[in-house]
């Protein structure tokens, strides 16, 4: 598995033919089959690959089989592995050597997703008594990955579940210019970072989240086994080898075979900020420090048998990572070209990393730029909104030539972009065999027309934007990004601090009036109509509506201030999940007291529940029509809100990408 998500398993049927059995593929272009002669050769290296089939293999796969034969002109003797590449961009998506067993260290009988951004493979050996193990997550690089079983006792989910639980903390540690994986034994008696206790009775030990290794015990020792590690663009994967009972009862919890047990996962970002409990780095240790995993990313997996036959996992999501905006830099290696001296930070939501150096004896500014996700393009922009920013955009063609130009951002769409003649020098334009675009080049501190000053001692905003296509000619819609920074970082280029602007004040008090309104208004008059109709002069009536008008008032208020806030930033209205689901319940939210003027009257009866007029036929349309009126009263209630929870959290997600 390279830069795209694959892997699948290649076996040779004859002297022409090859199957690819169990192929997963992330969704994109086809893959496409080529060959090199010598498997020592760098498969980064497309330039001595060629193509052994015709055979295409489909993006968006998954556990299918693909059969292929070799082109007329090849023979296996003349190929040393077997390369998949993307068509088109022919991005490396994954290698085979021919001799060796590597070919087999990515596969697994079984696999369960735990997280949004983290599975577990597994396959046994019954007969050896072990098991190994397969961590992947969509991570970034210094990134931890953890997994491993809750205490026999425990009945808890989430964090309760972490006390006693023996785990496997996984993933690369910075070891010069480049990572090294690793694979820890570790055990949670607290939920404190690993501490010792020389006054304790037992000289040495210590409590917290710590090691095998360092608790003391003649036994207590890392058992478990690296046997292989890959990062490929966001995708973590390590595979350990552990015993299923390694005979330490104290720091390991033997696995099962045929029993249901419940197990914890965890994913920690590198310097992850502390939330409670134990926080930041375990600095007792004999390998890489243990990180705090944050306040979300944990979890419990309840009930698995590691026996049956289990497989539910898919591709991660394509899309580029989310998440928090963090100072991610050191997670990322620097671009190629960029000197030791230059200073550098990781814009918000962690795509995009940039380098530069500042020359203010001549006048320029050196930027080196790095997108950490696949795209066609990547860009940076100076400003601290899309509209009136001015921005650099770079790709490599279909021919692998690179392109950089400047634009004026009138607006927020491709179409309303102004090029802009700037005199750049020491411009280069790359992109890796996984499809991540690096650029760089040499400007002008100073401004002129369009192209904005750069003061290199006040703090700078920069945002960044990725994108599927781009054109050097016409600019039209579907050139327009798929991924952008939300929120500005302000970069001061000769200290090198890096501050994420905080969201809008117009939004934070729209997701205000929002919450307000749909999770306390709107379920105090709700329940105002349900417990209240005992009490005299008609009190649950009034309750009811002003609730209900009060909460539609915060409502009005707040649609207002996102339609002129998102105006003001020249942003499209109406265009993702929140605004959608929100508009669409504040409609229902309008409909309510036009229907509740329409309410029909309760109809009066007479004796054994008939009309008093005697008119049956009357009084059971009048029945009826009070009762329709009920059941869509409460429907059209019922709508609302479940719309309105949906643009909840979806809000909250758009709040969180912002910073």
């Amino acid at each position: 598995m390279r830069g795209r998500q694959m892997r699948g398993t290649l076996l040779v049927v004859d002297d022409c033919t090859f199957e690819v059995t169990d192929l997963e593929v992330s969704p994109g272009n086809a893959i496409l089959v080529y060959g090199v002669t010598e498997s020592s050769e760098e498969p980064d290296n497309l330039q001595n690959a060629f193509p052994i089939s015709t055979v295409e293999l489909a993006g968006d796969s998954f556990g299918v089989t693909v059969r292929g034969a070799l082109l007329d002109s090849v023979t296996w003797d003349t190929i040393g592995a077997v390369i998949f590449v993307e068509k088109g961009t022919r991005a490396l998506s994954g290698v085979v050597t021919l001799e060796g067993s590597e070919q087999s260290t990515t596969m697994f009988e079984n696999c369960k997703t735990l997280g949004d951004n983290i599975r577990v493979r597994w396959t046994l050996d019954v007969v050896a008594g072990s098991i190994d193990i397969g961590l992947e997550g969509k991570v970034l690089q210094g990134d931890q990955l953890t997994f491993g079983p809750a205490a026999p006792e425990s009945g808890e989910d989430g964090k309760g579940a972490m006390l006693n639980a023996d785990a496997v903390v996984a993933g690369f540690t910075r070891n010069g210019d480049g990572f090294q994986p690793y694979a820890l034994d570790i055990f949670m008696d607290e939920y404190e970072p690993c501490e010792s206790f020389p006054s304790s009775q037992l000289p040495g030990q210590v409590r917290g989240v710590c090691e095998d290794g360092v608790m003391g015990d003649t036994l207590a020792v890392n058992n478990v086994e690296l046997v292989y590690a890959h990062q490929m663009e966001e995708v973590t994967f390590i595979r350990y080898r552990r015993a299923l009972d390694t005979g330490d009862s104290t720091y390991d919890h033997p696995l099962t075979v045929g029993t249901a047990q419940n197990f914890i996962w965890a994913i920690t970002a590198e310097e992850s900020p502390g939330g409670g409990g134990a926080t930041g780095s375990f600095p007792l240790r004999q390998g890489p420090p243990i990180e705090y995993h944050g306040p979300l990313k944990y979890g419990s997996l309840k009930g698995l048998d590691l026996g049956s036959s289990t497989f539910d996992c898919y591709h991660f999501d394509p899309a580029p990572l989310g998440g928090p905006d963090e100072d991610r830099s050191d997670s990322v290696p620097p671009a190629p070209g960029v000197p030791s001296t230059a200073l550098s930070a990781m814009l918000s939501r962690g795509k995009v990393k940039v380098a530069w150096e500042v020359d203010e004896g001549d006048g320029h500014v050196t930027f080196y730029v790095s997108a950490t996700s696949r795209s066609h393009y990547a860009s940076i922009a100076i400003g601290t909104k899309m509209k009136g920013s001015y921005a650099y955009v770079a790709w490599v063609d279909a021919d692998g030539a690179g392109y950089l130009r400047s634009y004026h951002m009138r607006g927020e769409s491709a179409s309303s972009l102004l090029k802009v003649e700037e005199d750049l020098a020491d411009v280069t334009v790359s992109k890796s065999p996984a499809g991540l675009v690096s650029f760089s080049f040499r400007r002008s501190l100073a401004g002129e027309g369009d192209i904005p000053t750069v003061d290199p001692h006040t703090a700078m905003p920069l945002g960044w934007a990725l994108g599927a296509s781009w054109s050097d000619t016409e600019l039209t819609g579907s050139m327009e990004h798929t991924d952008w920074s939300r929120s500005p970082t302000f970069v001061t280029l000769t200290t090198g601090d890096a501050t994420v602007a905080a969201a809008d004040a117009e939004y934070s008090a729209h997701g205000w009036l929002m919450w307000s309104a749909w999770a306390v208004l709107v379920p105090g008059g709700v329940l105002s109509a349900r417990y209240l109709k005992g009490f005299e002069n008609a009190l649950w009536l009034k309750l009811h509506q002003g609730c209900m008008y009060l909460a539609l008032l915060f409502m009005a208020a707040g649609l207002l201030l996102a339609v002129v806030k998102t105006e003001e930033d020249g942003k499209r209205h109406f265009d993702n999940a929140h605004t959608l689901t929100g508009i669409f319940a504040l409609a229902l939210a309008a409909v309510q007291p036009i229907n509740a003027i329409m309410r029909p009257p309760q109809p009066d009866s007479g004796p054994a529940g008939r009309p008093a007029d005697g008119k049956a036929t009357a009084g059971r349309f009048a029945v009826s029509a009070r009762r329709v009126w009920e059941v869509s009263h409460r429907a059209l209630a019922a709508a609302g809100v479940a719309l309105a929870l949906a643009s909840l959290f979806s809000g909250i997600d758009e709040m969180e990408n912002q910073g």
